[in-house]
């Protein structure tokens, strides 16, 4: 489940960053498989707290949130990166 979630966003974006919560099974190499800067965080914590220290480990101006059984659809990075594009020309005039 995790590699579809990884995979349906990997090209729109520039960093990946992932919370683990103690997993035993091998997503950690998964994870590293796309990239990603994996940190670990005491299991049991609730998923806001996950949530906000991947956040403010980001780097980049514009982050957004995937979890593990989500996906992104066909087409929607392709949509998205053409908006953003038009955004910052438009922000230009």
């Amino acid at each position: 489940m995790i590699e579809r979630a990884l995979k349906s966003a990997a090209e729109l974006v520039d960093e990946i960053i992932v919370i683990d919560t103690g997993s035993t099974d091998g997503t950690q190499n998964i994870y590293r498989a796309f990239g990603a800067k994996v940190h670990e965080i005491e299991l049991g914590v609730h998923f806001a707290k996950a949530r906000n220290e991947a956040l403010s480990l980001a780097n980049r101006r514009l982050d957004f949130w995937l979890d593990a059984d989500e996906e992104l659809v066909p087409g929607v990075c392709q949509a998205f990166c053409v908006n953003s594009i038009l955004k910052r020309l438009l922000s230009f005039l």
